[in-house]
């Protein structure tokens, strides 16, 4: 498609302002990418970054420490699976009270570790 910028005659038939149209006859606007700064997460041996008890982020508090902020900072831990599983802490505790196995592969759960993701080993 020949596509003009709409600051300028852009050349060709229609006189000044006179831009590409698209199918409808309508002005097809042309966006120019100045500045472009990318954000990426990365985290070592993470599958699925949502704890599946409760459905929010890994990294983010749990329900149960959202519930106790108040503007506080609360420090809201990780556990993890020998199957390299993980959830928060208080929401693993509170399904192996109820049942003793991995949410995610209904494996007898054994710990590996608890903490932060950066504190992983």
């Amino acid at each position: 498609t020949d596509r003009r910028d709409f600051r300028g005659g852009g050349g060709g038939g229609g006189g000044a302002g006179a831009g590409a149209t698209g199918g409808d006859g309508a002005p097809e606007a042309v966006i120019e990418v100045e500045q472009w700064a990318p954000v990426a997460l990365w985290a070592w041996d993470v599958d699925v970054d949502i704890c599946a008890i409760c459905k929010t982020k890994i990294n983010d508090p749990c329900i149960s420490c959202q519930a106790q902020m108040f503007g506080e900072d609360v420090e809201c831990e990780i556990a993890w699976g020998q199957c390299n599983h993980q959830f928060h802490r208080h929401c693993l505790e509170d399904w192996l009270k109820k049942k003793g196995t991995c949410p995610l592969d209904g494996q007898e759960w054994d710990w590996a570790q608890i903490g932060r993701e950066e504190q992983r080993k």
